[in-house]
């Protein structure tokens, strides 16, 4: 029994291996591709790894179960004994569950070897069961790591310093009960509150505060007889980008490999289809059909297949849970305590978080009607004391000790020690945070079954949007790729933009795209369509690669403008654009100009 169910594993543990394998590792100095390294080499201690953990679930006494009950029956005899326990784990819904048990263990085991080299170090860390490379941890330069760590000490600071001020302010402490109801006829004192931050200062400081720490210093007005040149974005080296560090980024034909599923050849929801309504309400039923008979004995890599093509909006709470491991069942407790302590005491956030639920729900004539699930999505996430340390790519900020004390380096350890981090989540709201829950309401009407997933999502994820890391797909490395994608792709058009100085950089203008995941700046279901191939190829790249997509789009008429202001005014709306067909042109643009007359995509906005 235990060799057969290491059988029905081990192939999916080979696959999730080989997986990685086409990726590439971007740091500060060079990027790898990782078929350099043995990445498909699977080492019998992951298989031992699986094994053992498998033993300790309930599934393995299930499956010893269902074969033990299979061997009883009269039609079996020891010379088919291998048949008859391969049959009972194929035909049952046991085989997909052992295997996808084996795909979470090897996400886990990936997830640990990277927090093991955030904590050690490259050169202190232990031979692990699999390369650097499988695991996607990025090889990044000291320079560059000195770099980053600065800024990340720099932006704890900062929130601090805020949190301070409007607790002064508000003269009210980081943590109060919440005061009893009054009567109509006693005086309440109003609390005015604002935001703490907004995505624009952080902007400000990975670009220009981070090339003047490092001394990346791209002008050098007396290279340049032209007084426009102090202010421009050329230097000596050439280099048009604004981020304040260099990390290179993968070219355009990897990105075009590794994401051929999107390809207009292959069927897609999400797309205007120029045949007709007829063919897309034939497509959607086909998919509707294709998923409902997965979600049957459902398997983590086959319902990602499946939703790079786009889930049907009835079944994408189904299969996104089921692509992330979500449990509704798992966290009602901690759910629970989460909303009583909502309404026992108040965080000197909460007010933050519910100011930023009307100006980005309320305000959104998408979301509006939801505003009460998203106000609840937003403050128990900022309540829940594990987030920091579920983030897959590491907690997105230093987190703040709720005291007189600065961020100290032993916050991990004061925290075990009983201490508590503003908010409890550990990362501080911008401007626009809770706009991350607004798309979930369309996935779940009850906080019980939204939570769950949001919080998950959140920490694989969104939670990347705004870490500042090395780690890939983190907002350094996104915001590295299309800046490289924008330069390489239209070149002109960025050299247009560097003659008006800093002020109408691309990356000024996508960076809230970027960070926010297009919340707000799309419609809900654009968004919806582009997450689902976040989940279904299992990575925040396409954000950015949309966000270049996008501004490669506008680059005729981005010719014409003059001043930032006219820049800045071409992408005030973008209500109109559709998320797909933008990465389809942009992707494979040669194949779409061929497939004129059977193409069912349009490239339009």
């Amino acid at each position: 029994v235990r060799f057969r169910i290491v059988f029905m594993a081990v192939p999916c543990l080979r696959m999730a291996a080989a997986s990685g394998s086409d990726e590439r590792i971007a740091d500060g100095d060079r990027a790898v591709p990782s078929k350099e390294h043995p990445s498909q080499v699977l080492h019998e201690s992951i298989v031992q790894g699986v094994v053992d953990a498998l033993k300790e679930d309930q599934l393995h006494w299930r499956a010893k179960q269902a074969v033990k009950e299979e061997f009883l029956k009269p039609q079996h005899d020891r010379t088919g004994a291998a048949e008859a326990l391969g049959k009972v784990l194929r035909d049952s819904s046991l085989g997909n569950e052992i295997k996808t048990f084996a795909f979470e263990c090897l996400r886990r085991l990936r997830q640990e070897q990277q927090r093991s080299h955030r904590l050690r170090g490259p050169e202190n860390l232990p031979l692990p069961p699999l390369p650097l490379a499988a695991l996607g941890v990025a090889e990044a330069s000291t320079e560059t790591l000195g770099a980053v760590q600065w800024v990340r000490w720099r932006w704890a600071s900062l929130l601090l310093r805020r949190l301070r001020e409007l607790s002064e302010e508000q003269q009210q402490p980081y943590l109060r009960p919440r005061a009893p109801p009054r009567g109509d006829d006693q005086d309440k004192e109003e609390v005015v509150t604002r935001h703490i931050v907004d995505v624009e200062r952080l902007h400000r400081l990975i670009t220009s505060e981070l090339a003047s720490r490092t001394n990346d210093v791209r002008v050098e007005a007396s290279d340049f007889s032209n007084p426009r040149a102090a202010g421009s974005l050329l230097g000596r080296n050439l280099w048009w980008g604004t981020l304040g560090v260099h990390l290179r980024s993968e070219p355009l034909e990897g990105l075009r490999a590794r994401y051929r599923a999107l390809a207009p050849e292959h069927p897609h929801l999400g797309v205007a289809d120029v045949r007709g309504s007829m063919a897309e309400a034939d497509l959607t039923e086909r998919r509707r059909a294709e998923g409902q008979a997965l979600l049957v004995n459902p398997y983590i890599p086959e319902l990602q297949a499946f939703a790079r093509g786009g889930v049907p909006p009835n079944f994408r709470q189904q299969v996104w849970s089921s692509c992330l491991s979500v449990d509704p069942n798992a966290r009602l407790k901690e759910l629970q305590s989460l909303t009583r302590g909502i309404c026992e005491s108040e965080w000197i956030t909460d007010d933050v978080l519910r100011l930023d639920v009307v100006e980005h729900c309320v305000n959104d004539v998408s979301y509006f009607p939801f505003d009460e699930l998203v106000e609840s999505l937003s403050l128990s996430l900022s309540r829940d004391a594990f987030i920091a340390e579920d983030c897959e790519a590491g907690p997105p900020q230093v987190p703040l000790l709720a005291g007189p004390a600065p961020p100290s380096e032993d916050a991990q350890a004061q925290f075990e020690g009983g201490a508590r981090f503003v908010p409890p989540c550990g990362v501080v709201p911008f401007k626009g945070f809770s706009s991350y829950a607004c798309p979930f309401a369309f996935l779940a009407d009850r906080l019980e079954v939204a939570y769950p997933l949001f919080r998950t999502f959140y920490c694989r994820y969104l939670s990347r949007l705004h870490t500042i890391s090395t780690e890939p797909s983190t907002l350094m490395p996104l915001c590295a790729l299309f800046e490289h994608l924008v330069s390489t792709t239209a070149p002109h058009v960025v050299f247009h933009l560097a003659e008006m100085g800093p002020d109408a950089a691309p990356l000024k203008i996508a960076f809230p795209w970027i960070v926010h995941g297009f919340v707000g700046y799309l419609r809900a279901d654009q968004v919806l369509w582009l997450w689902d191939r976040v989940v279904g190829f299992d990575s925040v790249q396409l954000i950015a690669v949309l966000a270049a997509a996008v501004f490669t789009f506008r680059s005729r008429v981005i010719m014409s403008a003059r001043t930032p202001d006219d820049v800045a005014m071409l992408f005030t709306n973008l209500a109109s654009f559709q998320a797909i067909p933008l990465l389809q042109g942009f992707l494979f643009s040669t194949e779409l100009a061929n497939f004129s007359g059977t193409s069912n995509t349009t490239c339009g906005a």
